[in-house]
């Protein structure tokens, strides 16, 4: 089963942000990566802006290039003594303002890249950001789970 990410996406509540939605579009990356991007925002997010090409919003779940398989099992102990692992990625991408005249690139990827002077200067953003990214996990948990099941996005 491949995972079929929604048109809108339900924000978690944060606050600051009122009753925060976002309107989601499929983009094409490659073969192991589904991309979509924000491409509308509703509710109150104040100084927040939806994707553009330089203000990116995105969302990539990715699967391994390659799927590992378990080793052979040692003949006299049974033991596997390297056991591989296939990395499957959930990444959101958000373009912030980091003083009057830069811009930056905040990344989550369950570890937040936060840009220095992005949350004195756009925290909305990132809330906005952290927002999607919950709702888009709630919303996608069942269909992630059966993507690493299957090897399937």
């Amino acid at each position: 089963m491949s995972i079929t990410v929604p048109g809108s996406v339900t924000g978690a509540a944060i606050n600051g942000l009122t009753t925060p939605s976002f309107t989601v579009t499929a983009d094409y990356a490659d073969a192991r990566v589904k991309q979509s991007y924000v491409s509308a925002l509703g509710g109150t997010q104040t100084g927040v802006v939806a994707h553009s090409a330089d203000v990116p919003f995105v969302m990539k779940i990715t699967k391994p290039s390659t799927l590992r398989t378990l080793g052979i099992p040692n003949p006299l102990t049974g033991i596997v003594s390297n056991i591989p692992k296939n990395t499957y990625g959930l990444n959101f991408i958000k373009g912030v303002n980091v003083n009057a005249t830069n811009k930056a690139i905040s990344q989550l990827r369950l570890v937040w890249d936060v840009p220095a002077g992005s949350v004195s200067q756009d925290l909305n953003s990132l809330k906005s950001m952290l927002s999607f990214a919950a709702g888009a996990i709630y919303t996608l948990a069942d269909q992630l789970d059966d993507a690493v099941a299957n090897n399937s996005i």
